[in-house]
């Protein structure tokens, strides 16, 4: 007779193995030989298993349970990864598909990353400010340039590249 061990815990199929005979009661009340069954151990066969399940004994039954332990999984609106390490599906905030850049946000009801409209914007947004900061610190080095060569006063040069840096650092905190 075929025994069927699964893990105290989880219930989770560990092995098959032969029943040993019971030292004791050699025949039940039919003529059929006793057999020892351990504690963890069922007579009930499992169902084969597929990709990404494995069975498990839970209320003196056998069930196909997710099985996605050792695997990289992904937040959905975080940037965050974790490894799973239980039995079970992979959590509702999660997904097996890593995201493929800023621009992507998980679209849940196609369960996939999607462009991100609103996210390319604001990255373009940052570009272009960015950008302008730049040619306005080309425009101010140019005019400071100039004013050194027509002989103004330096200092006031020093007051308005003053002004200008703590505007730019107060735009840049918004």
């Amino acid at each position: 007779m075929r025994i069927y061990h699964y893990n105290p815990n989880t219930g989770e199929f560990l092995r098959d193995a032969e029943a040993r005979k019971s030292p004791e009661d050699n025949k039940d009340g039919e003529g059929d030989d006793v057999y020892l069954v351990p504690a963890y151990a069922t007579t009930i066969e499992p169902p084969a298993s597929g990709v990404d399940e494995v069975a498990c004994y839970i209320d003196d039954e056998w069930q196909l349970c997710e099985d996605h332990r050792g695997k990289e999984v992904y937040h959905k609106t975080k940037d965050k990864v974790k490894r799973i390490s239980e039995l079970g599906a992979i959590p509702a905030r999660y997904t097996l598909d890593a995201k493929p850049d800023d621009e992507h946000e998980f679209d849940d009801n196609d369960r996939q990353w999607k462009p991100s409209e609103k996210r390319r914007k604001a990255k373009r947004k940052e570009n272009l400010k960015a950008e302008l900061i730049g040619l306005n610190e080309k425009s101010v080095q140019w005019i400071r340039e100039w004013i050194v060569a027509q002989g103004t006063a330096p200092q006031q040069l020093t007051d308005i590249e003053n002004e200008y840096k703590d505007k730019l650092d107060e735009f840049s905190k918004l």
